[in-house]
């Protein structure tokens, strides 16, 4: 899948709604479809993403932005939600990336969509102790359950797929090749596509499980998430590798 680059007009359109884009370290590399801004004035950094307006990651960042409004909460660029939320209401702590807004570009048919500066991904943090390795791979399996809960297949699951920051805090990121199962009216309006709205296509991880080896396995609904679930096994014999 071809990543879509920052459109030429990106600075003044993210200055016309408060953002100033970081200077890059090398201005002569491309500035490819993840930039850096700062919130005006003196506010916090963001991340900036291009995607293309009505792909299916648009459709999830505008579900997971409509949701953050109404006060829902998300596990992934957002909190937790269903049976996480009851953790949330006993003041428990949990990790966050915000949608902090979706800023349409019209002209070059864009979705810039800014998110919270959240850290490394898995394949950055390095050697980690026992006790953090595990952690941060407890989040990694509760983000995926909670996504299921929510009838969305990520179909992307990678050690570069999930950010961690500065208090091990985990959350997943990447929407590109998601699917939305929920039936409701709010979430097949946003997150599904006429065509392919229950076709799975695994993506980074390389091995393929034995449920894509039958007939029609690419239409099967539990299919989606057997694959993240194999994809998060790989996840953590690749992140084990990195630690040992």
């Amino acid at each position: 899948m071809r990543l879509l680059d920052a459109p030429s007009n990106v600075d003044g359109l993210l200055e016309s709604v408060g953002y100033v884009v970081s200077t890059p370290n090398n201005p002569h590399r491309p500035r490819g479809h993840v930039i850096f801004a700062t919130k005006i004035p003196d506010g916090p950094p963001v991340v900036i993403k291009c995607i293309r307006k009505g792909d299916s990651e648009a459709r999830m960042m505008t579900y997971f932005y409509a949701l953050e409004k109404q006060g829902k909460n998300l596990p992934v660029i957002a909190r937790m939600m269903t049976y996480f939320y009851a953790l949330e209401k006993q003041g428990k702590n949990l990790p966050v990336i915000g949608v902090l807004d979706l800023i349409e570009d019209t002209q070059n048919d864009v979705v810039l969509v800014v998110l919270e500066d959240w850290g490394r991904n898995l394949a950055e943090l390095g050697r980690l102790s026992p006790s953090d390795f595990f952690h941060i791979l407890k989040q990694c399996f509760e983000a995926v359950a909670t996504l299921h809960a929510m009838g969305i297949a990520h179909l992307d699951i990678s050690c570069y797929n999930f950010l961690c920051n500065s208090y091990n805090q985990v959350a997943v990121i990447d929407f590109e090749t998601s699917r939305c199962f929920n039936e409701t009216e709010v979430t097949h309006s946003t997150c599904h596509s006429q065509a392919h709205s229950h076709s799975i296509y695994p993506h980074r991880t390389t091995e393929i499980p034995p449920e894509f080896r039958t007939e029609d396995a690419y239409q099967r609904r539990h299919c989606a998430y057997k694959l993240d679930i194999f994809a998060l096994g790989v996840l953590v014999l690749r992140f084990a590798k990195r630690n040992h």
